[in-house]
């Protein structure tokens, strides 16, 4: 994987930034290799998968292999980033996996609405709330989920408002009784 980085990439320079874009076919052969190897090669080799994939997800956001976005799947990932207290990723590695799923928004338009759903109608903005590491990370870092704000301003939008706005409510309700 490390090889296929620096092999199988095209490094172009716009406006004096460097932009390392993936090519050949490799890149799909080793995200199906990861793939079909998910169970007990993702966990175990962090370090050498999530760089395949974010330099993947940067570069191929609409046309990706859907194999990635099933990989990557946002009710496996995110629900290890929920349950901190069992499963611990660096925060590194962390917001890594969220790039990819941000990245890969508009593949997974069906799954994230509906996360974004249920975090609304519930209210879930506590620590530990079910996706509130996913939907905190937006909020904080909006230049790392610019995909996905694409895909689902309105969304976001709500999810603004719930978690801005959560302070104040409980302030007004503590007040009132």
């Amino acid at each position: 994987m490390f090889l296929l980085r620096i092999a199988c990439t095209d490094i172009s320079a716009i406006q004096n930034i460097e932009i390392i874009k993936p090519k050949g076919k490799g890149w799909e052969e080793v995200i199906a290799l990861i793939y079909k190897h998910e169970t007990d090669f993702f966990d175990n080799n962090l370090k050498l998968v999530l760089p395949v994939l974010t330099d993947w997800c940067a570069f191929n956001k609409k046309r990706s292999n859907n194999k990635i976005h099933r990989f990557i799947s946002i009710k496996r990932n995110t629900k290890k980033l929920k349950l901190k207290k069992n499963f611990f990723i660096h925060d590194v590695a962390e917001e890594k996996i969220l790039k990819v799923v941000f990245n890969s928004a508009n593949e997974l338009k069906t799954e994230l609405k509906e996360i974004f759903d249920k975090v609304v109608s519930n209210t879930w903005t506590e620590y530990r709330a079910p996706y509130e590491g996913l939907c905190s990370k937006i909020l904080e870092k909006p230049y790392i989920a610019i995909e996905l704000i694409k895909t689902f301003p309105l969304s976001v939008i709500q999810l603004c408002d719930l978690f801005w706005q959560k302070n104040s409510r409980k302030k007004a309700r503590r007040i009132w009784i």
